[in-house]
């Protein structure tokens, strides 16, 4: 939902969609110590996609240059902050990139591409 939310409404949407509502589940489930780190992981996720998304009068190569720009960011700091702030150590925080965040910004970024293009196509939104 980050990934199609920035590219239907743009980087405000993506980041607040993909911020609060990614942390907000975190504390649903039971990872409420996780929320700041996904609030701003996802936030920037959906802003970064969000602002890509649009360049060019919002092309698909854009799109899958915001979605691959937005997804390195999450990544990156899911990274970071694993082995900063929640001090887990670079393997373990190596093996939760690779085994859990790139997969999802793989899965996430082709069924968020595919639903914009086709609610866009449905709708007739504006590229």
């Amino acid at each position: 939902m980050v990934f199609f939310s920035a590219l239907i409404f743009g980087w405000r949407a993506g980041a607040i969609c993909g911020g609060v509502g990614s942390a907000i589940a975190d504390v649903i489930i039971g990872y409420g110590y996780f929320a700041p780190i996904t609030l701003t992981a996802k936030g920037v996720e959906g802003l970064v996609t969000g602002t890509i998304a649009r360049l060019n009068g919002g092309k698909k190569w854009s799109s899958v240059l915001g979605i691959f720009c937005g997804g390195s960011c999450m990544v990156s700091i899911y990274f970071l902050a694993e082995v900063i702030i929640l001090d887990t150590g670079i393997g373990y925080a190596l093996s939760e990139m690779l085994t859990v965040n790139i997969p999802q910004v793989a899965i996430g970024g082709t069924l968020g591409f595919v639903l914009a293009h086709y609610v866009r196509k449905s709708i007739r939104l504006p590229k």
